[in-house]
This record gives structure tokens, sequence and C-alpha cells, in this order.
């Protein structure tokens, strides 16, 4: 049940149209004029192209550093989606981000009022149109994909880099037990989490049957060469930050989808489960996981 729950403005600017000339007097100081005006990008570009790349850069690392360091106020931009401001409320606010996490910025183009650029973040890669308003550069659109996989030489996808030791995955021993789940609303559900052998744990949903005979869903959480893996009937996740009270997985096709198991008391834990609704804006469902036995 827990993983179940688990830009569009379009810059177009049209060229002013040039009227054809039909004096042959004329095409002699017209030429001069073409040179004239055919100079002035060149000039543009030599004496401010550096400072305007260097502000192209400064609203890029904005963007990612205020999703990084859970500051909305850095967000510049004219996007209209109030979900770029969500995520960076929400998305590192339970500190899972790893000291360090990439922000890679690459600048391909700049000109006096468009510029393209790109960012590799903790997230997966987006591609940036920024527009110049009022002298300031804003973000206009992002095109964004996660990290693609990593495959091996069979062409088979393979598991990230190690991470965690078997020590890590013993941190979970709190979550094995038998839980009644509620979303605080109407929705009720059962669960089961229990550890099999030292590197395994098997869990069982039971949707709403109390009584625990009909299983809905089942997976495993696993630890394996240092990743720790749960793996159910959808898309796996992996554990990209654990404590002594806390596990936070990421999806494997979509890292902005993820969700954290937090514990409370030795009967009571947290499920929060943070995924895109269908606008695409950030959106969380916390779900309370109380024991029954």
């Amino acid at each position: 049940m827990i993983r179940q729950a688990l830009k569009e403005f379009a810059w177009n600017a049209a060229s002013d149209p040039h009227s054809e000339m039909e004096e042959t007097e004329m095409k002699k100081p017209i030429l001069v004029a073409a040179v004239v005006l055919l100079a002035t990008p060149f000039i543009w570009t030599q004496a401010q192209s550096s400072d305007e790349k260097e502000a192209v850069r400064q609203a890029v690392l904005d963007y990612v550093e205020s999703v990084y360091n859970v500051d909305p106020s850095r967000i510049s931009g004219k996007m209209t989606f109030a979900g770029l401001v969500e995520v960076a409320k929400n998305w590192n606010k339970d500190g899972k981000l790893p000291a360090n996490a990439p922000k890679e910025i690459t600048i391909f183009d700049v000109q006096d009022q468009t510029a393209s650029a790109k960012l590799v973040a903790q997230w997966g890669t987006d591609y940036f149109h920024l527009a110049k308003y009022d002298g300031k550069w804003k973000i206009i659109n992002v095109l964004w994909q996660s990290p693609p996989p990593i495959r091996n030489q069979a062409g088979k996808n393979v598991l990230p880099e190690k991470k965690f030791l078997q020590s890590d995955f013993r941190k979970l021993r709190w979550l094995e037990g038998t839980w009644r789940g509620t979303d605080g609303k109407d929705l009720i559900f059962y669960e089961r989490y229990q550890f099999v052998d030292d590197t395994t744990i098997e869990f069982k949903s039971f949707g709403q049957d109390q009584t625990l005979t009909k299983i809905k869903r089942q997976g495993t959480i696993v630890y394996k060469d240092g990743v720790i893996l749960s793996r159910g009937d959808s898309a796996g996740s992996i554990v990209i930050a654990i404590d002594d009270k806390s596990a936070h997985f990421e999806s494997q096709e979509n890292p902005r989808n993820s969700y954290s198991f937090e514990k409370e008391s030795p009967d009571i834990w947290l499920a929060r489960v943070k995924y895109a609704d269908s606008q695409g804006n950030l959106a969380e469902t916390v779900f309370r996981m109380e024991r029954v036995k």
C-alpha cells in the first residue's frame, strides 16, 4: 500500500521583417550598414559575454542550491509551476542528501536575451532555457531525466556503487513486526516485516484484511554488495540514507519519487511518501504505522 502511493512556457521570438531594397544606388550604404549591424553582436559578445555567462551560471546554481539547501527564496524563474517551490521546500527536508551531491553546470550558449545550460544534480540531468527579464536571467523551461541505468558489458543493469555495511542493514531491526497503517482519513491497511536472515527482510501487505490471511502484495528488502534494495511488484528502490531511527528510499526509475520510514517509538513509525501529482507538482502522503504484534 505504501509503495502504491508511490514547463510549459514557450519562448517564441519572431525576427523583425526586412524590406527588400530596389534602388541600386542604395546598395553600397546598405552594405556598410549591414557590416556595422553584424559587428554589433560581436562587440557585445567580447565585452559582456563573460559577465552574462556567469550570471546564467548563477541562476542555475541558485536553482540547484535552493533544492539542496531547502531554500526556495533562491529560485529565480518565470515558470508557471508552483511545484518547483514545493520541491525546494521539501525535497531535502529530511536531510537525505549526501555531502558530496553533484551540481555540475555547463553553459551551452548565451546571447543578449536568451541562454541555454545543463545541470547534473543528485536527481539526474536538467536542461535549461533562460531569458533575461528586467536585466536578470530567469529560468523559462526545464527538461529533466533521471540518471540513465548503469550497464555492464553484457548490456544488463548493474547495482549502484557500494555505500553501506551489513551493520547498517541491521539498523532496520525496529521495522520487524505486524503493523496497522492509516492515512489519517479513511484508509486502513496491514503490513508485516520479518527478518528472514542477516541480509533479507520479507514484507507482506494484507490490504484491509485484519485477519492477516490474504496477502495482497509481498516483496523483500535485501542487503547485497553494499546496497540496500527494496524489491516488490513495482520498480525497485534503493536506500540512500539510513540511521538508527530512519531509512530513506529512492525509486530506481525516478529519484524524485521517494519514501522514508521514520521511527517515533518502538510501537509507532511513519511512512512518508513523496511523489509527483497529476499536474507534476510534488505531493506527500504520510501513513502512521502502529504495532499490532
